[in-house]
């Protein structure tokens, strides 16, 4: 199977930066509890309410960028051990790093609490370590926020990760419906066995728990790379498809359908709330068709592909990581120590705290990349490297 020999995608970098930025405009905007006082401060604080989003286009993205290389292998991983050491060097080491970064703000300088957001990180138990440390904290509601409000995802993406292998497997013998079919499945029994299990153990948070309905988000991503890349007939009958159209009437679905739907409603698990991260996911899908497939890139769709491939912001989306991990301790830090000396109205000290801590934000995560996420990254490459230079015997 063959694929275009692409190095490097600016917009997918462009769109981790979108989904980066945003959650951390989302986790500012709540960070005080302020009522709009007339319609333009509620419209401007509704634009930043929908953060749950920006991680199904994380997961979304993650199927697409690790599904690249298996088409160019023949929808193989280059051994599956090597797979999940790649991805424990690539993920762990700077979630540790900034779970020790959070405990020791919240020893320090955050072990108060505020009426805000990052009152539901403390008080930190041995229990909340234990579960972060092993990467379960998300099934437990006493845990799940705990350290760091943000780090409910990562245990979700890491189970994800082992399934991968035997998603590409299903891909490779009996095609892209059965992986799809498959995913949906593992989702659905997973979904099933939490809710039995909370029957009998209620601490068990359904909301954020298990894999569903991200699975499911990741397999599209893996789908919109095979439809982008890969000379296969589905590629071919995926030419014939008006994506533009698809993706305004995803986007109507979602909005029609996210407009009856009350999200996180319930510790206990709603299904309407997973038709609507799945529904979120076909627009992300869409999109990445759009931004990749060679089809568009001298169409009229090609302007979206541009927006997402802006320099200074794909240039973010290299370390947006590094951002979603630090950024809710440093948020409340900057809200505290730099913003409440001002004494503000809470609507003004939302706003500044959206801007410019965010702006704050960047640079100190910048940072933090190049001291504990790039050096992995370049380990991982120079592994790669060495490997690929091997002879072919060994």
């Amino acid at each position: 199977m063959k694929t275009q020999n692409k190095t490097h995608l600016l917009h997918i970098d462009g769109l981790r930066a979108i989904a980066a930025l945003y959650v951390v405009m989302h986790h500012a905007m709540l960070e005080y509890k302020v009522s709009p006082k007339g319609a333009l401060q509620k419209i401007f604080l509704s634009l930043f309410k929908s953060g749950h989003y920006a991680v199904d286009l994380f997961i979304v993205i993650s199927g697409f960028s690790l599904m690249l290389p298996a088409i160019r292998r023949n929808y193989e991983v280059t051994g599956v051990w090597d797979f999940y050491k790649r991805r424990i060097v690539r993920i762990l080491p700077p979630y540790y790093i900034a779970m020790a970064f959070s405990l020791l703000a919240i020893y320090f300088l955050l072990d108060e609490k505020t009426g805000s957001l990052w009152d539901q990180c403390i008080p930190v138990t041995s229990k909340s370590i234990l579960t972060h440390i092993f990467l379960i904290n998300d099934l437990f509601i006493s845990e799940v926020y705990k350290i760091n409000h943000a780090f409910w995802s990562i245990p979700v993406e890491c189970r994800i990760y082992i399934f991968f292998p035997f998603l590409l497997y299903v891909w490779r013998k009996y095609g892209p419906g059965a992986s799809i079919l498959t995913s949906i499945g593992i989702a659905v029994v997973l979904f099933i066995t939490l809710r039995i299990l909370r029957q009998d153990y209620p601490g068990i948070d359904m909301a954020t728990a298990g894999v569903n309905p991200y699975i499911i988000l990741f397999t599209m991503g893996m789908l919109a790379a095979d439809i982008s890349f890969s000379d296969s007939k589905l590629s071919g009958f995926a030419d014939r498809l008006p994506w533009g159209l698809l993706l305004i009437a995803a986007g109507i679905a979602f909005v029609f359908y996210k407009s009856r739907v009350s999200f996180y409603s319930d510790v206990n698990g709603n299904i309407e709330n997973e038709i609507v991260d799945v529904l979120f996911g076909i627009i992300c899908f869409c999109l990445l068709v759009i931004c990749s497939k060679e089809k568009y890139k001298h169409s009229r769709l090609a302007f979206i592909g541009k927006v997402f491939s802006f320099k200074p912001l794909a240039s973010m989306g290299i370390f947006a990581y590094s951002i979603y991990l630090i950024h809710a301790p440093l948020l409340h830090m900057i809200a505290l120590y730099v913003i409440a000396p001002l004494h503000l109205t809470g609507f003004t000290a939302t706003v500044v705290l959206i801007f410019g801590g965010t702006a704050l934000i960047v640079g100190i995560a910048y940072l933090f990349f190049l001291l504990f996420e790039r050096p992995f990254l370049l380990k991982k490459a120079v592994k790669v490297e060495n490997k690929q230079r091997m002879p072919s015997h060994v």
